[in-house]
């Protein structure tokens, strides 16, 4: 999980969902520790965007560590995360039989907000 300490703290994301008319998305997300795991909540705009908290770790250090997602639609999934170099990378885990939404095209820009 050393891997993951670049990530904590306040993030501000922004994107746009490609429809018609494409939809314009922010995202506020605090990433903290909880012993040997970490806690991500984020809260978005427009309503349409769930709120969500995973729970995240779980697997041996060095290894992808299971991201378990809920939000407040009443989803909940198993995602793998891993930081590889400067890339956090974010999949499905393996026998996830999820079918919803494509989100193909969804280009969130993530910034880091300075705590100090």
């Amino acid at each position: 999980m050393k891997d993951f300490q670049a990530l904590i703290g306040e993030w501000h994301g922004e994107g746009e969902v490609p429809m018609e008319p494409p939809m314009k998305i922010s995202v506020e997300a605090k990433l903290e520790r909880l012993g040997e795991f970490i806690v991500m909540r984020s809260v978005g705009e427009p309503a349409e965007m769930p709120d969500s908290v995973s729970i995240i770790g779980g697997a041996p250090d060095g290894e992808p560590q299971p991201m378990h997602y809920f939000d407040s639609r009443g989803v909940k999934r198993l995602f793998m995360m891993a930081i590889e170099g400067s890339t956090w990378k974010i999949w499905r885990a393996p026998g996830e039989d999820w079918k919803g939404p494509r989100r193909t095209g969804l280009q969130p820009a993530l910034h880091r907000r300075d705590l100090g």
